[in-house]
């Protein structure tokens, strides 16, 4: 049973890890798209 929840916590601690890796991607992404000029600035279809 010990052995069955470690490894179960470790999984979670990695999705954790690539869950912030995921976000902190995002925010680079969209702070490069407002350093782009207007007409270049889409997202999923979306103007910003």
């Amino acid at each position: 049973m010990e052995e069955e929840n470690l490894e179960e916590k470790e999984l979670e601690e990695e999705n954790k890890e690539v869950n912030s890796n995921k976000s902190k991607d995002k925010i680079k992404r969209y702070k490069d798209n407002y350093k782009t000029p207007k007409k270049l600035r889409y997202s999923r279809g979306k103007l910003y």
